[in-house]
């Protein structure tokens, strides 16, 4: 399925080819995990930044300073909610620092009070990119940790956006009524082939004959087990309040679907997408969709209480985008200006709109709690089948 006949020019592709040629073909898992996190040829390590108009792919952020503003009402909710007093607000892998900016220009403008109130920190393990969020960031008391275990005890909220979708993943086939890990080995002309091996994880063959038994020989798809683990950190550390996840995926019906049998695998480079994800590792994104009734599902198992679930046109409109656009931009918008196009990239279907989700989760809070973001729509539901 996923091929790279041609040889590689990268470092990286260099590394991994003897990896190979040392211990023989390596999981697609591994791959992945080299290809964006090598510390010193993986994509999001290196330079130039990869996000934004001149990088490879833009984030809701780039599109417009209202995806801030709206995120800044929700907290705003949420510290309400918790009464009012202390609250942490955590950002995990901030990316250029640019929502965060947006979040805190927002609350220091229009919710003084809490603004005052707020000790907010970003977990950032990439130093490279901790260095550009904090010049982003300069004149805001900002903390940064580089990792989930060292952010202290937290009563807010955590969140993020468009993480998870670059979490490596296990890729798998089912092959002759079983199941089978796809790995990849050294390619007949020095670049990169999968093949199948056999899945050695007990987790993972546990969680595809739960979930893919119903599927036919041949579907091949992602599981991501990584954010189990995710979840145990961020429960760890959660003391009382909320985890907003924000990314685009699926329920897992609909992640699972029979018509999805090529799985959700991308490559971002230019502004171009493919499905080419072994071509010249470490020079490219590879993504996959979230999979949100795992997130659930463990999230459950943990205590985290699950309040709601939506696409990104519903709960911009929910939570009050259009006091957030008069705040914004009191003198209105030009019908043809640059903003109003990242606006209606945010809120229409053909761009951010259906694609990108809104989970949120809560801890220590009981249930029947309500937020405004889910007004218009709550599809919870949807992933607790």
């Amino acid at each position: 399925m996923y091929h790279n006949h041609g040889k590689n020019s990268s470092k990286l592709a260099e590394v991994i080819l003897q990896i190979i040629e040392e211990g023989g073909p390596i999981t697609f898992y591994r791959f992945m995990e080299m290809a964006l996190y090598h510390p010193q040829y993986g994509y999001y390590v290196r330079q130039p930044f990869p996000i934004g108009s001149r990088g490879d792919f833009i984030t809701s952020p780039h599109a417009s300073p209202i995806f801030g503003g709206a995120i800044a009402h929700q907290l705003h909710e949420m510290w309400e909610i918790m009464g009012g007093g202390p609250f942490d607000v955590v950002e995990i892998g901030a990316g250029s620092g640019l929502l965060a900016k947006d979040i805190l220009n927002y609350i220091s403008k229009f919710f003084p009070d809490f603004y005052d109130s707020l000790t907010f920190k970003i977990v950032e393990p990439i130093h490279s990119l901790s260095r550009i969020q904090k010049e982003a960031l300069r004149g805001f008391n900002v903390v940064w940790c580089d990792d989930l275990a060292s952010i202290g005890t937290i009563y807010g909220c955590l969140y993020s956006n468009e993480l998870l979708d670059a979490f490596p993943v296990h890729l798998v086939r089912r092959d002759a009524g079983g199941f089978k890990e796809v790995y990849v080995k050294k390619g007949e002309y020095g670049g990169f082939e999968e093949c199948l091996g056999p899945i050695l994880d007990d987790e993972l063959m546990a969680y595809c004959q739960r979930h893919l038994s119903h599927l036919e020989d041949g579907y091949t798809t992602e599981v991501d087990l990584d954010i189990k683990d995710w979840l145990k950190q961020i429960c760890r550390v959660l003391k009382k309040g909320f985890l907003l996840t924000i990314d685009y995926g699926f329920s897992r019906s609909e992640y699972f679907h029979p018509n999805r049998k090529r799985g959700t695998l991308l490559s971002y480079k230019g502004h171009q997408v493919d499905e080419d994800v072994l071509d010249d590792p470490g020079s490219k994104d590879i993504t996959h969709h979230v999979n949100f009734s795992d997130l659930v599902e463990w999230g459950i198992d943990l205590g985290l209480e699950p309040i709601g679930y939506c696409n990104q046109w519903s709960y911009l409109a929910s939570i009050g985008v259009e006091e957030v656009l008069s705040g914004l931009f009191p003198r209105g918008l030009d019908p043809f200006s640059p903003a109003l196009a990242g606006i209606k990239m945010l809120l229409l279907p053909q761009g951010m709109g259906d694609t990108h989700k809104f989970l949120i989760q809560a801890k220590g809070l009981g249930k029947g709690v309500i937020l405004s973001g889910f007004k218009l729509q709550n599809r919870i539901k949807r992933l607790l089948k």
